[in-house]
């Protein structure tokens, strides 16, 4: 029996010792690659040297996943330069391209997880690297749901790999407003409205917390959005205009970070960022204005914060404007001189003129409608009726000086050719024709724009 058994024995040992050696090398081999900038290759070897930690000599097992996870960090960029270069991947190269990122990512976890402490450092840097590069990615795909190139089984399937990266994200960057922030608008995409509260509420305490280096004005939009939640499914609109107000603070602070060096923008440049500062501050005070509008209860409270915010922001063209819209729920006259005001604080911005005129077409409106109701004097109706043509008059001034600014602008266009239908139809000499040739002016230029 021994005569048998033995050299079984030993050839058992030696086929072990074989595969150990094997997946040794092929760790081996994988660094080399690695080392001659053959990452595909590298990538190959190391992960058939991978595909048994515990055949592996212990020092290898971090190395291979340190070197894996480099191999592809470098292809991803081979690739990405390729396809910059106007070059095609293969099938293998775009399903490789898919995962990469998490797969790379991933190695250097593993990497971190058996490390006796040796790569220790190495793996942290790369780590922070890759952060960056997952954020990235992850904006791309929430970025690519925009617009029509998706089916909406696409688009769901973008936002599920969001919050996969935006997992990761938060994981390796606990303190970064961002990939909560990511994470809950794909979120609140999927209808998880009481998770995407949660993450826009931790974006919002890490930003305060740990505001970054470079201001970020876009930072304002988390409570923008935070406050959607609390306004359309949370039904909270105190929260809602708190989250508004603390949004406005986030965007006065940023903004004052940036005016600190403004000389480091060109003109180009600093305009863009004008821009940037004052359509957030658009958004917000819409959406504050709108939540104001809508709550009866609150109107006083409106009133006065904004008497002491034009006050303060005397040059503030979107302050203004929403004041005046507010101001029309209780006071025409007062709103009417608001408009006017916003229109000489910039006069090159077409809401203060258009609201304007809309403001005496509406007043004018009225008229008529009471002139209608008037059924046993005809005197006063007459009266009535003329008040009303005094104040489409009126609004011609405004109107024509929003479409000067915006020619194309459907609202615009819309109000001019009612008040010349209707100026043309007025009994006094010389108006039909003046007005026809005005209902025409405008019907040329709608269709100019088409």
């Amino acid at each position: 029996m021994k005569k048998i058994f033995l050299p079984v024995f030993i050839l058992l040992m030696l086929g072990v010792g074989t595969q150990v050696q094997a997946q040794d090398f092929k760790i081996t081999t994988g660094v080399v690659d690695y080392n001659n900038q053959d990452f595909a290759d590298a990538i190959e070897a190391l992960t058939e040297g991978l595909s048994d930690v515990s055949q592996l000599k212990e020092k290898n097992v971090p190395k291979g996943f340190y070197y894996r996870g480099l191999a592809r960090k470098m292809y991803m960029r081979q690739l990405g330069g390729k396809v910059a270069q106007g070059g095609s991947l293969s099938e293998d190269e775009e399903s490789a391209m898919e995962t990469i990122v998490i797969d790379a990512y991933t190695d250097f976890q593993n990497a971190k997880k058996y490390d006796d402490g040796k790569w220790t450092k190495k793996i942290d840097v790369e780590m922070q690297q890759m952060n960056v590069m997952i954020l990235q990615a992850g904006l791309g795909i929430l970025n690519g749901t925009f617009g029509g190139d998706l089916s909406d089984a696409e688009k769901k399937e973008a936002y599920s790999e969001t919050i996969k990266y935006m997992d990761l994200v938060t994981e390796g960057q606990p303190d970064n407003y961002m990939g909560y922030d990511l994470r809950a608008q794909a979120e609140l995409a999927l209808g998880d409205s009481a998770s995407a509260l949660k993450d826009f509420n931790m974006a919002a305490q890490k930003f305060d917390a740990n505001p970054p280096q470079r201001p970020d004005m876009l930072a304002s939009y988390t409570y923008y959005r935070k406050a959607l939640i609390e306004r359309y499914f949370s039904k909270d609109i105190d929260a809602a205009l708190a989250s508004l107000d603390k949004g406005k603070q986030t965007l006065a602070r940023e903004w004052e970070r940036i005016q600190k060096n403004k000389e480091k923008y060109t003109p180009q440049q600093w305009g863009a960022v004008q821009k940037q500062h004052d359509g957030a501050r658009e958004d917000l005070s819409k959406f504050e204005l709108d939540l104001l509008l809508n709550s009866p209860g609150k109107l006083q409270q409106a009133i006065g914060k904004f008497e002491t915010a034009v006050e303060e922001e005397p040059d503030n063209y979107i302050l203004h404007v929403a004041f005046a819209q507010l101001l029309e729920k209780v006071d025409m006259v007062k709103a009417e001189e608001m408009y006017k005001i916003a229109a000489q604080v910039d006069p090159s911005k077409s809401i203060a003129w258009f609201n304007l005129g809309a403001l005496y077409v509406n007043q004018g409106v009225a008229k008529y409608t009471e002139a209608n109701e008037i059924e046993d004097d005809f005197e006063s109706a007459k009266a009535l009726q003329a008040q009303g043509d005094k104040l489409y008059e009126k609004a011609l001034g405004p109107l024509e000086k929003a479409f000067e600014i915006d020619k194309c602008d459907r609202n615009t266009l819309n109000a001019l050719k009612n008040i010349a239908i209707n100026l043309s139809a007025k009994d006094e000499e010389g108006y039909e024709e003046k007005f026809t040739a005005l209902y025409k002016k405008y019907t040329d230029a709608e269709k100019a724009c088409k």
